[in-house]
Order: structure tokens, then sequence, then C-alpha cells
């Protein structure tokens, strides 16, 4: 009963807080007087030595090219067509930058009730302080075209978990009008293409920023739509330049506001010099305010030499140079008096005060509260955990988190619990241990597993795994000539073969190593063990006890893994791939050996696939899979167990699936075919059918188009449709699925969008 309550929560949750009015906080006057702030970005803009002045030259003619326009008779549209036409230039004209950025924030928690414990931790309610204060200061970093990264280096805070609060934030501190994709992807920002034909636009008076009179343009769009914002642009006058915004939008569950000053020389005039972000939480009158403020320095600016020229090619290492692990706490006032625009205020000081006194004393509040408390019950039932010290970190799922819990027409509810445990070593290296277990209703099926690694070789991803799991159900070759003799009928079911039904256990060892970036060898082995279960009779129509011996597979295999200009990073001494618009490509080949370890088959196994994720227009993207597998040299009896082909026991997630697998294929298929050939292709957008509609428009985060098909001799020609929708807290999605283009049904997948809070 506890766990249906929480669902219909989180519906009231999602659509409740959709009616919250935005914010509308005041926007700052700029001061008479520059503080060191502001001089420090001013010397560095008018330093004159990080471009050629032929840039400069070319950007001026692209600005000068708007003439002053009667200010009574302002053409709105032209003035954001000049914008839009020249976004792409603005862009190109900034190599990289280095710098920093001041982050000030205050949240305070002005309600909360019971409810409060009945829902995961999807917003950053702090569960001990009403109100708290901290400062962040951050490197920055960017290199053209879309590497932009962002690191803590010192904190001073009244609360522990600061670094949480501000990575709520991360995605705002990015906001650039001119790219066509903003806060991770988030958001289409009036003042480039993608905008055209998204926003109405209005002249509703003029002001000045930066010494500089400017036009206050209004944009509202043209549908509610969760990437679409409104607010308002400051043009200026005499150059199709934005001087500031303020846009207002929705960030997973809060109404946020936006608030983005740019600089007024040619060199800062696409780069943020100051920013006030609000956010602001009311779910089901669980209500908290966050400000930041937020101050940019830049210490390097470089323009480019010619804004005709290709992107240089930027370097596939993304390594940030500051580590968020050995960021400093630092209380000196003399240190963050260079940053901050105003002093901190009496009761602010206080706040930081309180927490010093209270580190100094060794008190910890959170370890105050008894374990068996209704309050620790509460959280360890409903809420994560992380536990996260300096050597390891323990991550454990609420037993009833909806994040675990979905829905497939071959599985029915599906139940699902995660733990992992990370041990770190100095040297890099670190043992990864992660069980997990599932339940199926309606096939009535228990699956569980755990995959044990020890990273040896950080430098070169050096792998060592043993990994344990429960396989599907199914059947061995002797079957496979029965069930592809009945073909020509696209509507018979399984039940009507009298078929001898094993469940696997599968074992793997294996070790992998990065060769070179973006090639990874693999070499391994895997031992399958099929123990048989109960069958059921057709003559009888009951079951009986399934009567043979256990099987076995002893099987070595081989594989290779390229990605082309794989982006990378370090953590400390560890590489970590990142993610790539390039195909991923993958062989594998595996040997069945009889009679080591008790082994019944030998054969031969092959397989290859490509996949890719390829960015397009309008924040929508194309993804693709294309795969084949053969089974080669087979003696005796064998059981079909592909790799890239077969069934997830788990619906996944918006994010995990990208339209890589069959969603309503019985899972007794991939069992039938010595062979196959797939091909998955998915298109996913924000703009398909939803907008059109007003009322649903302002629910929907995006849309997908499914397509899929299989090529076997048990399959022939199987096809499946689909379309999906998704939002910040679950996505659905419906197929109908074609054996040789007669249809032969239609399913449902469900599940909760919670992913990102694991």
């Amino acid at each position: 009963m506890i766990i249906y309550l929480r669902y219909i929560i989180l519906f009231i949750i999602f659509f409740y807080s959709l009616s919250l009015h935005s914010l509308n906080p005041e926007i700052p006057e700029k001061s008479a007087s520059e503080n060191t702030v502001n001089q420090k970005t001013e010397h560095v803009a008018s330093s004159g030595e990080f471009a050629e002045e032929s840039v400069l030259s070319e950007v001026k003619d692209l600005c000068t090219a708007s003439k002053k326009e009667d200010e009574t008779k302002l053409n709105v549209d032209s003035v954001i067509d000049l914008i839009t036409k020249y976004s792409k230039a603005y862009v190109r004209a900034i190599d990289g930058f280095e710098g920093e950025v001041y982050v000030k924030g205050n949240t305070e928690i002005i309600q909360s009730n019971f409810l409060f414990w009945m829902v995961p931790d999807l917003f950053p309610f702090s569960k001990k302080e009403e109100c708290s204060v901290f400062e962040i200061l951050n490197k920055i970093n960017y290199t053209a075209p879309d590497n932009y990264t962002i690191t803590p280096i010192a904190v001073n805070s009244s609360i522990n978990n600061a670094f949480t609060l501000q990575e709520d934030i991360t995605s705002l501190l990015d906001i650039n009008i001119y790219k066509k994709s903003n806060g991770e992807n988030k958001y289409i920002i009036p003042g480039n293409s993608d905008a055209v034909n998204k926003y109405i636009y209005k002249h509703i008076g003029d002001t000045v920023i930066n010494k500089a009179g400017c036009h206050i343009i209004k944009y509202t769009p043209v549908f509610k739509h969760l990437k679409l914002v409104e607010g308002e642009l400051y043009v200026n006058k005499l150059h199709p330049v934005v001087a500031a915004i303020n846009t207002k939008g929705k960030l997973n569950f809060s109404n946020f506001e936006l608030y983005i000053e740019f600089g007024s020389n040619i060199r800062t005039v696409m780069l943020p010099q100051k920013s006030i972000i609000k956010l602001k939480y009311n779910i089901v009158n669980n209500r908290s305010e966050y400000t930041y403020h937020c101050t940019y320095l830049y210490d390097k600016i470089d323009m480019a030499y010619n804004l005709s020229l290709p992107f240089n090619k930027s370097s596939l290492d993304k390594t940030i140079k500051y580590n968020k692990d050995s960021v400093r706490h630092i209380s000196d006032d003399k240190f963050w008096v260079y940053y901050r625009e105003k002093p901190l205020s009496y009761d602010e000081v206080c706040l930081i005060e309180d927490k010093r006194i209270s580190d100094s004393l060794h008190v910890n509040k959170a370890d105050s509260v008894p374990f068996l408390s209704n309050k620790r019950i509460q959280d360890f039932i409903i809420n994560n955990t992380t536990l996260k010290k300096e050597k390891f970190q323990w991550k454990y799922h609420g037993i009833l988190n909806p994040a675990l819990v979905g829905y497939s027409p071959t599985n029915g509810v599906v139940f699902r619990q995660r733990i992992s445990y990370t041990r770190y070593f100095n040297n890099g290296t670190l043992i990864d241990i992660k069980p997990e277990v599932g339940y199926a209703i309606k096939s009535k099926e228990l699956f569980y597993g755990i995959n044990n690694n020890f990273l040896f070789h950080p430098k070169r991803m050096g792998m060592f795994s043993i990994n344990f799991r429960s396989g599907n159900k199914g059947f061995n070759s002797k079957f496979i000539n029965e069930v592809n003799h009945r073909l020509d009928s696209t509507k018979y079911d399984f039940k009507d073969l009298d078929i001898d039904y094993y469940r696997d256990f599968q074992f793997e060892v294996k070790v992998s190593r990065e060769m070179f970036n973006g090639m990874i060898f693999n070499i391994g082995a895997e031992y399958n063990i099929h123990v048989p279960e109960k069958n059921i009779s057709v003559s009888k129509g009951e079951e009986k006890p399934l009567v043979g011996k256990n099987y076995a597979d002893f099987i070595p295999f081989v594989r290779l893994t390229f990605i082309p200009f794989q982006p990378y990073r370090f953590i400390g001494k560890r590489k970590e791939y990142l993610d790539t618009k390039s195909p991923i490509f993958s062989i594998e080949y595996a040997r069945g050996i009889k009679g080591v370890m008790n082994s019944n088959s030998s054969f031969d196994r092959f397989e290859v696939d490509m996949h890719q994720k390829i960015p397009l227009f309008n924040l929508s993207f194309l993804s693709y899979r294309i795969g084949l597998g053969r089974f080669m040299n087979q003696e005796d009896e064998y059981f079909v167990r592909f790799n890239n082909f077969q069934r997830s026991n788990y619906p996944s997630t918006w994010n995990d699936n990208m339209g890589g697998v069959f969603n309503i294929l019985d899972s007794k298929w991939y069992y039938s075919s010595p062979e196959y050939m797939q091909i998955h292709a998915m298109y996913d957008t924000p703009f398909f059918l939803f907008y059109r509609f007003r009322f649903l428009s302002k629910l929907v985060l995006s849309e997908r188009i499914y397509f899929s098909q299989l090529f076997s001799s048990s399959k022939p020609s199987y096809t499946e449709v689909g379309y999906g929708v998704g939002n910040y807290i679950f996505n659905i999605a419906a197929f109908v699925s074609f054996h040789k283009y007669s249809y032969t049904g239609i399913g449902v997948k469900f599940t909760y969008e919670l992913d990102k809070y694991w």
C-alpha cells in the first residue's frame, strides 16, 4: 500500500510543480565604480595579446551591420534576425578561455510536512538546516567548440553538502545565447537558428546596461514546453549583440530564473560577467528557495584568427586540471573579499562561524542521530543512501524507491534492487562490487547477479572482472528445427510445442585493457550451466518434471572495441571515457570447447556490432545500432546465447535505452536461431506531436520514435515500431510488432525516470 501511495505522490508532485509561477527577481543596477573583480576581467579583455587585429575588425564589421533605428518604430523581428544571422560568427570568435567563477549561495527551507519523508531525494532540501550560506570558488575552462569544465577549488560554507547544491545549477552556469544547445542540452535559448519560429518577440521598453543604451525585448514561447523558456533580452541599440538576458523556465522539479549580464567590449561581449540564479521548489507544500550570485573572472581569452576557418581540432584529453577531492576549505575573509561583490551579512557570518565552532569541537549532528531512529529508518527504506569516505564509497537504493520499478510486456511489473561498494587505493587502483537482484511478477522469475571489478592499471583502464548472473529461460538446439518448421504460422505460441526448458547460470572471467586511446582489448572465458526446469505436457495439459541432465558450456572469447576520436579525462591517475559522437565498433570471436569442466558442446561464435548517437537540430538526436552474429561448426547439442542479441530482464530508463533493443519480442525467440542480423534506429526530439497541444506540451520533455528489424532463420522478417514520451518523472512507450508484414502484437513499457539520483 505504501509503494502505491508513493507513486501517486510522485505524479502529484510533477503536475503540481508545473503550475508554479515563475520567480521575478529584480535586475541589479550597474554600480558606478567597478570593483577589483571587474577590473581584472576588463584588463584581460583589453590587453590585446589574445587576438589578431584582423579578427577584431571582422567582428566589428559584423556588429556595425545593424544601423541605429527609430526607437519609436523598432522592428523587433529584424533585430532578432540579425542576432540569429551573426550567432555563428559570435560563437566562433572565441577559441577558448580560462578563469574563475565565484558562487555565493543562500538556501532557505520555508515549509515542510510529513510528505517530505515519503518521496526520494528529488530536490536539494537540507534535512538539518533551515537556512544556510556557502561560497565556492571554481576554475572554469573552455575550448571550442563544446568543451566547458567547471571545477571547485575552494569552499567556505555553513553546511557539508555545498557542492551538491552547486551541482544543481551547473547546467545554468554555461548559458550562451548564441549556442544551439544550452544547459547541458536542456534548453533552446533565443538568439540562434534553432529558436526560429519558437518564440514571439515584443519591444517593451529601454534601459542602460554597461553605459550602453539597450532595447528590452520580451520573448515568450509559441507553445509551452519544458525545453523552452521565457523572459527578456537586453539588446544593444547600436549593435546586434545581447548585453543581458533574463530567462525563466523549469529545472527538474523547480522553477528557475536566471539573469546574466555579458561583457561590454569586443572580447567579452559573448562571455558572462555576473549572473543571479534563483530556484524555487514547491512540492506538495514542501517549499524551499535557493539564490546564487555568480561572478566571472577571466585570466585568459583566446580569440579566433579567422572566423571563416573551421574550429581547430581540440585535444581528446578533457582532463580537468583541478581535482574536486583536493578542494581547500578556506575561512579567511582576506581570501574571499577579493571575489565578493559585497560583504557577507551578519547572519551569514554567524551561520558559517557556528559551523566552524561545531567542526572544531568534533560535533557531527548527523552522527548524533541514533541509527535505528525513525528518521534513519525512513531514509533507508525510501531514499537513496550514499556513504562516502576518503577510501571507499557505498550506495544503496531504498527498498520502495520507484526508480527501480518498471513494466514490460514480457515480464510485467519488475522490481529491482542494487547495491554498490567501491574501495579506492592511493595508486589509483580500485575494487568495485555491485550485487543486484530483481523479480518479474508476470513471468514469476527471480534475477540476481554480482559484478566484481578490479582496476589494476588505471592509466590504461586495465580491468580484471569476475561476474555471475542468473540468465533467462531457454532451450537447446534440438528444438530449433521444430520451431523453424512452424514458421508458416505467425500466430502460434511456444506453449503449442513440447519444449524442455533450461535455466541458465552464467559465470564470466575477463581481463580488459586499452591498447591505445579508443581501442580496448578483452580476453576471457564464459562458463554456463543449464539446469532443467519443468515443462508442460501438451497432451495432459499439466506440468511434469523434466528428466534430463545439466548441460555446461566452456567458452573462451576475444573481443575488440574501437571508438575513433574518443574523448577522455583523467580523475587522478584513473582514465575515464566521456560521451562521444563517433560510432562504436566491436567484434568478438568465441570458441566452445567440449570436455573442459564437463562442457558438452563444441562450436564457434562470431559477432559484429556498430552503434552511434548523432546530435541533430532542435536538441534532437538520432541513434542507431547494426549488428549480426552466427554460430558455426556446431557439434552435439548446444545453447544459443549471443552477447549483443539477448533480452534485458529490466526495463531501461530513458537515458539507458538508446533504441538498440527489441522491446516486446518474446525471450524464447533469442534461443531459436543460430544466426541473426538486427537493425535499430531511434529518433529523439522535443517537438514531434505533443507540442502541438497546449494542454499537453508542458508535460513532455522529449518524444521518441522507434524502429527495429530482425532477420534470422526463425524470424525471417520481424519488425517493431514504437512511440514514446518522457519527462522528469517517468517515460512510457507503446510498440507494435509484425512478422512477415502481418500484425502479431502490441505492448507498453513504463519506467520511472529517476536514474540520475543513482
